[in-house]
């Protein structure tokens, strides 16, 4: 009974957030102000949409899909704006900074050019929800620590799945570089000297990373029995 009273509590407390349920019926919503940002702002606009996917933005109504009958909201005194995006995020990898165990942000070593951040990413995370009802529609999530942490991912903060929530997994490469100066603040136990040190140092691990990453591209276009290198 106590184990049985104990799961139970357990499932109730864990939070999965609401998932959008698959568009079933076009949809525009009328009379409203589109703010396109890339363009004019339309008073009196309409935006419609199908399938999950914008199919019309513009000024008075919108044009007929064929076969359906959409399904409309008046939008009159209200106002419509793009999706925000998050550009540098942890989204998805950290929950309670405070609580190791929830953080998925940093793989630990130096060079890991190889990590993707979107497989590693909590769809059930808490934060998610409360970033799309502020609109906040798509993040760009990174990896933290070392000189190349790994890549960018991007992500839209709806899916059961990261499969479904990931955009692309592989939008870039990050690298930290190091501080182009000495910092002076009151945390910093090192002097000027020891500081540009440490940067002329990370600067040729950087420059020696890419040199390697370069010989190993040419050799292996050359060669392709050359064992494969993930990172």
């Amino acid at each position: 009974g106590a184990a049985c009273a104990g799961l139970s509590s357990g499932a109730s407390a864990q939070n999965l957030g609401m998932k959008a349920p698959a568009q079933n019926e076009p949809v525009v919503i009328t009379g409203v102000t589109v703010h396109t940002v890339s363009g004019q702002t339309i008073a009196d606009g309409h935006v419609a949409f199908s399938g999950g996917v914008i199919t019309s933005v513009g000024a008075g109504a919108a044009p007929g899909v064929a076969g359906q009958r959409p399904k409309a909201i008046d939008g009159t005194g209200k106002h419509v704006y793009p999706g925000l995006i998050g550009a540098n995020t942890v989204m998805g990898l950290i929950e309670v900074n405070a609580a190791r165990a929830t953080q998925d942000s940093n793989e630990g070593g130096e060079f890991t050019p190889e990590v993707r951040p979107a497989v590693a990413l909590n769809p059930d995370s808490n934060i998610i929800p409360v970033a799309r009802t502020n609109g906040v529609l798509l993040t760009g999530v990174m990896p933290m620590g070392g000189l190349v942490p790994g890549r960018v991912s991007v992500i839209r903060h709806d899916g059961w799945t990261w499969e479904d929530m990931t955009v692309r997994d592989d939008a870039g490469l990050v690298v930290n570089w190091p501080n182009v100066r000495p910092v002076s603040a009151w945390w910093m136990s090192k002097s000027d000297a020891e500081q540009l040190e440490d940067i002329k140092t990370n600067l040729r691990k950087i420059d020696d990373y890419f040199d390697a990453a370069s010989a190993y591209f040419n050799a292996k276009f050359v060669d392709e029995t050359v064992p494969t290198d993930l990172r």
